[in-house]
């Protein structure tokens, strides 16, 4: 068996920034409302062997949040990560992102740049 070492060629802070000022900027000009992010965000690594299921997820995250807080499943999730974090920071006007449209818009080779690229 081999391994290649894949590394990304974005770093998450950078990529989230842009997402917040891009997706800032399509909310205000098509919506009749104000629009901001919160401060912060959170970001976890997915297998590519479970990329089907957060496709899904992904997909019927709407409904999923009806009967799910959004809050409460960001605790489970950084909790089954061992993450700490401060309680107060985390209900301090936390709202689910709009990521459906932006990630559905995404190519395999945006959502994968590092693909194919080893690192010697």
């Amino acid at each position: 068996m081999s391994w290649r070492v894949r590394r990304p060629v974005h770093c998450i802070a950078d990529v989230l920034r842009d997402l917040k000022k891009e997706s800032s900027t399509w909310a205000k000009e098509n919506f009749n409302r104000r629009f901001a992010w919160q401060e912060g965000y959170a970001a976890f690594a997915v297998s590519p062997t479970t990329t089907a299921s957060v496709r899904r997820y992904i997909a019927t995250q709407e409904a999923h949040h009806r009967k799910h807080s959004f809050v409460d499943e960001l605790r489970e999730l950084l909790n089954a990560a061992r993450i700490e974090f401060d309680e107060k920071r985390l209900n301090k006007g936390v709202r689910p992102a709009i990521l459906r449209f932006y990630i559905e818009s995404l190519t395999a080779k945006q959502l994968r740049p590092w693909e194919g690229r080893s690192v010697v």
